[in-house]
């Protein structure tokens, strides 16, 4: 393993680009117009110049919307990605200026949301980037068509509301998004945390349901793996039967999965706790813990010492409504993922499949995977609007494109 302060930066970089989405972006090079002047273009029927527009959504949420000089007609919505509630409520930056740009380069109008909430807000952030399309229309005008675009929780809201209003939407794009629903993402995460707290002899504050108000202790996990390198090996090599295990290929790449993990359980617990009324979302009361390398003693000592949790009903319920896709697309749904993603792994795009094949709409789901390290940062602002290029020529011509799909040079 390589030394304890490479790891440290390297871990660093992968935190900051997980949780770092929710500040407030820079303003994208346009000339900024007031409403009622983008209101006087809409009623003449033209734009020719670049229109910026900001606003709130109903209580705590921001809109901006960008439309370019020679319009092409069409809109895409934008879902941003998890921001934990300890940032303020913000415009997304992290990916999202690059890919905006990248839009408006082709013509394409954009428009983006805060959410009214930060932590795992896919009932708030489906509502308002919904509410998107009308305010759209009541701003400038009606577009030709509308699609979606969304990174890892957006996403998962993209597929959300392409399920919900498919007459309202040409076809939508998922980066890295958590598309086996939220209970897999919930358990994976909670699974991480629980094996760390066995295995791993340094305790974290806290306790699995009860995080304190403090930065994750970043630096003491980093120290911990490095100095109990085999607690560490049994730990990466350990899943629950049938659920996803744990991205790397290397030393490096393990320790930020797993770090990576630890932070969305820290920064989130608390908030998916409260979204459930106060009641647990995490459940493995009786799942088995396997691993393919692992002496049966060893696996038995796991399943009999890990800490065991029951969801109640009513977080069930939650977990399924925000969200669990039931794979039932009438529109295009084009979905691209890191193969050795650190926190939302590509499993998910696997139970996705199964969902969409039960359902009989394997023609409206187009798949690509890469062999990449990484979370929505494994995809330039580029290769991201070229994976939406292939989503608008599918929209286009009703021929599904091959997967993978070409990201460019």
């Amino acid at each position: 393993m390589k030394s304890h302060h490479l790891l440290t930066s390297l871990v660093a970089a992968a935190m900051l680009a997980t949780f770092g989405c929710g500040r407030q972006a820079p303003l994208a090079p346009t000339q900024t117009r007031p409403e009622g002047v983008a209101g006087a273009l809409r009623h003449a029927g033209a734009v020719d110049t670049p229109i910026h527009i900001e606003g709130t959504i109903g209580p705590g949420a921001l809109y901006s919307i960008d439309v370019p000089a020679e319009w092409n007609g069409d809109l895409v919505l934008y879902a941003h990605g998890y921001t934990t509630v300890q940032e303020p409520v913000g415009l997304p930056q992290g990916a999202f200026p690059g890919i905006r740009d990248q839009l408006l380069s082709r013509r394409f109008a954009v428009a983006t949301t805060s959410f009214s909430s930060n932590g795992y807000a896919e009932a708030e952030g489906a509502r308002q980037v919904h509410q998107l399309r009308g305010l759209f229309t009541s701003r400038v005008r009606g577009p030709a068509r509308a699609f979606l675009v969304g990174s890892s929780l957006g996403g998962l809201i993209a597929v959300d509301l392409l399920q919900s209003f498919p007459n309202q939407f040409a076809g939508a794009l998922s980066v890295s998004g958590p598309l086996g629903g939220t209970r897999a993402e919930f358990e994976y995460v909670g699974d991480v945390r629980l094996l760390y707290d066995l295995l791993m002899p340094c305790d974290l504050p806290g306790t699995f349901a009860d995080v304190p108000a403090i930065p994750l202790p970043q630096n003491d996990i980093v120290t911990c793996i490095t100095q109990n390198q085999q607690s560490f090996g049994v730990l990466v090599s350990t899943r629950r039967d049938g659920g996803f295990p744990i991205a790397g290929n290397n030393a490096n790449e393990l320790v930020t999965s797993v770090v990576s993990t630890l932070g969305f359980h820290w920064y989130g617990i608390g908030d998916g706790i409260d979204r459930a009324h106060g009641h647990m979302v995490f459940d493995n009361h009786d799942a088995t813990y396997v691993s393919g390398v692992l002496p049966p003693q060893v696996l038995a000592g796991i399943n009999a010492g890990i800490a065991r949790y029951t969801a109640t009903p009513d977080a069930e319920n939650f977990l399924i409504h925000h969200y669990l896709p039931s794979g039932d697309l009438t529109r295009p749904l084009l979905t691209i993922h890191a193969e050795r993603d650190r926190l939302v792994p590509w499993g998910h795009e696997q139970l996705l499949l199964d969902y969409v094949t039960a359902a009989g709409h394997l023609d409206n789901l187009s798949q690509s995977h890469y062999a990449r390290f990484g979370h929505v940062e494994a995809f330039t602002p580029a290769e991201i609007a070229a994976a939406f290029d292939a989503l608008v020529a599918w929209t286009n011509t009703g021929v599904k494109p091959a997967s993978p799909v070409s990201l460019g040079p």
